[in-house]
């Protein structure tokens, strides 16, 4: 499916062609307000290891990384032995869920474009977290059962490497079958866009002003929310 679009941010709107053949759509910070939890998971983890770090500095360790990788620094931050991964991974998991389960963090306008997309075009997520995470926090939301209308779900937990790689992003290219010039993928952080770029990927930066700020230079779009996306059928 074609569609030329246009994109608006704020007051201005700049109009552009593109073939549109899917959606890939990041999870935590883009879907659900969930990298504050990534970030006081890490600050609970720290606290754990008997070193008190502040949400900001929490935030900037981890936001948009695969869990497994933000441990693998933090076991050499405080030289935890390798035969002790499995368990810190699983610490930060349970420490994690646990904190996106105590309330609906669903971002409304998001779920609103993902499902006025997914009417148009197949779409996909693809995230760092894990498929039974992701599919638990949405099953507790206001916003119901829009998982449904996802092609898959592509976590990166299960790869050899977590973004900025491409190899998730490339993955889900593969699964889609769709032209990456005619694939959008939405994320907001900086080692997302990386990761989306890297698969050659168009790319829509979500940078919500009350997020932890991001790098979006690489990006295609950037809005501070996609109730400000629009496309036109031509």
């Amino acid at each position: 499916m074609i569609l030329p679009h246009s994109i608006a941010t704020g007051d201005d709107t700049t109009e552009l062609s593109c073939e549109v053949a899917a959606f890939l759509f990041d999870f935590d910070g883009v879907l659900f307000d969930t990298e504050k939890c990534w970030a006081m998971a890490n600050q609970a983890i720290f606290a754990h290891f008997g070193k008190m770090i502040s949400f900001e500095e929490a935030s900037r360790f981890c936001y948009g990384r695969n869990g497994k990788d933000v441990m693998r620094d933090v076991m050499r931050i405080f030289a935890i032995e390798e035969r002790n991964f499995d368990d810190l991974v699983a610490l930060e998991q349970a420490t994690t869920e646990r904190i996106k389960l105590s309330d609906d963090f669903a971002i409304p306008e998001s779920i609103e474009f993902f499902l006025r997309m997914a009417d148009r075009v197949p779409v996909a997520i693809v995230s760092g977290s894990r498929e039974e995470a992701i599919r638990k926090a949405a099953a507790m939301s206001a916003c119901g059962n829009f998982l449904d209308k996802a092609a898959f779900i592509q976590s990166t937990s299960g790869l050899p490497r977590g973004k900025p790689d491409p190899l998730c992003y490339q993955l889900a290219l593969e699964r889609l079958g769709t032209p990456p010039g005619a694939t959008v993928v939405v994320e907001d952080s900086a080692v997302g866009i990386l990761a989306a770029k890297g698969a050659r990927a168009k790319v829509i930066a979500l940078a919500r002003p009350e997020a932890f700020p991001q790098d979006t230079t690489l990006a295609d779009w950037v809005v501070p929310s996609l109730d400000r996306v629009d496309f036109l059928e031509g």
